[in-house]
């Protein structure tokens, strides 16, 4: 067995690429049946898919280009380059022939149709591919897919990618011929296993990972070399540690420290926060326009707490007993609810002062009114918020439950504050929102306190 072919027995050995053929067969299927509708859906749903394939296909070779082992592996530094053109070039022709079936004045038509689909298949497959190489973090790139299939429609790019592909045959193809072009010569040269030995890289799924994710964080903040926390915060924090005369309140000021020093001090992005505050305030924007979903904002921060330690597990044994552990973590469960609900209902103020201000937007002849979020609903993350931190605590070994249970009430939500009658405004009585409160904490402290007094703590 070759070096190529052994790289290629991951591609059906691991389970989870199994999950991926499932995708790539729906996706397949969902193509098909809008090729016979004749829509031009079709071409966004293709270059997602390769441009997310050419991911997980280049984050295969470099978990192990990281490893130093790989230099011991015999003329393994020209698999990469082989093992990404086979499995490229694979995958965008499987795609493309299904194209055949998409209308065209005359066969000739057909098959340029096709290698036009191939040539930017395999386009957006190298895209992926070089944002893997290129970001060590490229796992939060994903996260602008959710972005492409909201704007997407707005801008009608569906309808330019079916005029490029289909009027546009040679440009197209000659773009792709070029782009594989360099594509060899970029994966092919030499000193490219040297560049990324020994470096911390994320992987296909180590996001959810919080042990690869701490520690991935751990060695990019000691790349920066920078005193990370904030020599006011940490006065601040020493001294209330200092002056707590119970261990218990020690305690509870020491896990505080440990998890919102450094994100008070804000010492590592000092140098941008204009980037940061334009990202935000872009954002703002554009869930404004989109007055339909803006709501999704109170949301959205649930999906970072899932990933969030309230230090109930631990490897040691000497890192406080049941009971300082309990109270811990319920410290920082509602200094984390409440900081972030402070920052969304500050959102919402700032979108409350833009409605005055912005003006209607006209795309593709729909119009687009900019509408503040709906301050009444901020009450939701004071009630998702401690639900998440209960999904963590029951699934602390298993982060994909915990993102699949998530993502099965974030739906039921999206439904409840999105699909719902134009013009019609969610409206929350008072005893409906204490009743909500009182079970999401109720659930929390209850499920916080088994675990806690009665469950093994060991990581």
């Amino acid at each position: 067995m070759t070096i190529l072919q052994a790289n290629f027995k991951h591609l059906y050995q691991r389970r989870i690429f199994w999950l991926k053929l499932l995708l790539f067969g729906f996706l397949t299927f969902l193509i098909i049946i809008m090729i016979a509708k004749g829509r031009a859906a079709c071409f966004p749903i293709l270059i997602i898919w390769m441009f997310v394939f050419g991911a997980a296909a280049a984050a295969m070779q470099i978990d192990v280009l990281t490893k130093p082992f790989s230099y011991c592996l015999p003329r393994h530094s020209e698999i990469p380059r082989k093992f990404l053109f086979c499995a490229g070039l694979a995958a965008s022709f499987l795609l493309s022939i299904i194209f055949l079936r998409y209308p065209a004045p005359d066969f000739a038509g057909r098959i340029l149709t096709c290698v036009s689909v191939f040539s930017v298949g395999i386009i957006f497959y190298w895209f992926g591919a070089w944002i893997v190489f290129r970001f060590p973090s490229w796992t939060y790139s994903m996260a602008f897919l959710a972005w492409a299939f909201v704007v997407g429609p707005i801008l009608n790019v569906h309808i330019i990618l079916a005029h490029i592909i289909t009027h546009n045959h040679f440009a197209v193809i000659a773009s792709g011929v070029l782009v594989s072009l360099w594509a060899w010569i970029h994966w092919g040269r030499e000193g490219l296993a040297r560049q990324y030995c020994g470096k911390m890289w994320m992987g296909t799924f180590d996001m959810w990972d919080r042990e690869k994710l701490h520690k991935y964080q751990e060695v990019r903040l000691a790349e920066n070399k920078k005193d990370l926390v904030s020599p006011k915060i940490e006065t601040f924090f020493i001294s209330r540690i200092s002056d707590a005369g119970e261990n218990l309140s020690r305690y509870i000021w020491g896990g505080l420290y440990k998890s919102m020093a450094v994100m008070l001090s804000c010492r590592s992005c000092r140098n941008s926060w204009i980037g940061v505050l334009i990202g935000i305030l872009l954002m703002l924007l554009f869930l404004g326009y989109i007055s339909v979903g803006g709501n999704i904002i109170f949301i959205l921060p649930v999906f970072t707490i899932l990933q969030a330690s309230l230090h109930v597990h631990s490897p040691l044994l000497i890192s406080g007993g049941r009971r300082e552990r309990f109270w811990t973590a319920l410290a920082l469960g509602t200094a984390a609810t409440l900081l972030i609900t402070a920052f969304l209902i500050l959102m919402v103020l700032v979108t409350l002062c833009l409605e005055q201000i912005m003006p209607a937007l006209t795309l593709n002849g729909r119009n687009f009114n900019f509408k503040a979020f709906d301050i009444s609903l901020s009450f939701i993350p004071l009630f998702m918020i401690p639900v998440a931190f209960t999904l963590g605590l029951i699934f602390h070994k298993n982060s994909m439950m915990k993102i699949i249970t998530m993502m099965i009430l974030f739906q039921l939500i999206f439904i409840f504050l999105v699909i719902k009658p134009a013009n019609k405004r969610i409206v929350f009585s008072g005893a409906q929102i204490i009743a909500l409160l009182l079970c999401g904490w109720a659930i929390f402290v209850s499920v916080l306190r088994y675990i806690c007094m009665k469950c093994s703590l060991v990581k």
